[in-house]
């Protein structure tokens, strides 16, 4: 580990280069974590055998995180052309995307795996496709292998006030009950108090 890292009442964290080093594999990263993001990782990870047992992978890529902190912007570019953990087998990875959450969640999100193998289950080929915002979002699903296969779609709606509102009511509801059903602790007491006093 090599680089220096801090942390002020201005920013959460302030990194002006952090290099982890693992064998022959690198992460660096760089920027601020704040009020105003802008952070970044680079990973070059060729060879992450050994890192734990019965684990073997490799790992390259960049994740950068920007924008206010209560509403982040992730944007990720990572591939991966073997993921090996005991019985688990996957000899590729790709997963990219953009997904903002100012004023709402949206973007754009897309794996794709290739030759998957765990337990007698055998995927040639999946891809996970994610788009659109909270108010109109789809998501596609397709898998070639053996012996399951797969092609979905679903498309969706999400209101987030009419979903607060609907919690907000649950809240309520649940409230009245419990008052009906039971009575609070201190009319509890009070009702103990009274009987010990006569």
């Amino acid at each position: 580990l090599k680089g220096q890292l801090s942390s002020s009442h201005q920013q959460l964290l302030t990194v002006p280069k952090l290099l982890l080093i693992y064998g022959e594999n690198q992460i660096t990263l760089q920027g601020n974590l704040g009020e105003q993001s802008d952070l970044n990782a680079d990973i070059q990870a060729p060879n992450l055998q050994g890192l734990l047992p019965d684990f073997n992978a490799d790992m390259i890529g960049k994740i950068q995180l920007s924008g206010k902190l209560s509403e982040p912007e992730l944007d990720l570019d990572l591939r991966s052309n073997q993921v090996r953990f005991q019985q688990f087998k996957l000899h590729q990875l790709a997963a990219k995307g953009n997904i903002t959450t100012e004023k709402q969640v949206q973007g754009e999100l897309a794996v794709q795996l290739g030759q998957f193998a765990m337990d007698g289950v055998n995927v040639n080929n999946a891809r996970l496709t994610l788009s659109g915002n909270e108010h109109d979002h789809v998501l596609k699903f397709s898998a070639k292998g053996d012996p399951i296969g797969a092609n979905l779609q679903i498309s969706g709606k999400f209101d987030r006030l009419q979903q607060i509102q609907a919690l907000s009511q649950s809240v309520k509801q649940a409230e009245e009950r419990l008052k009906r059903e039971e009575p609070r602790f201190d009319e509890k007491v009070e009702s103990q108090f009274a009987q010990l006093t006569l």
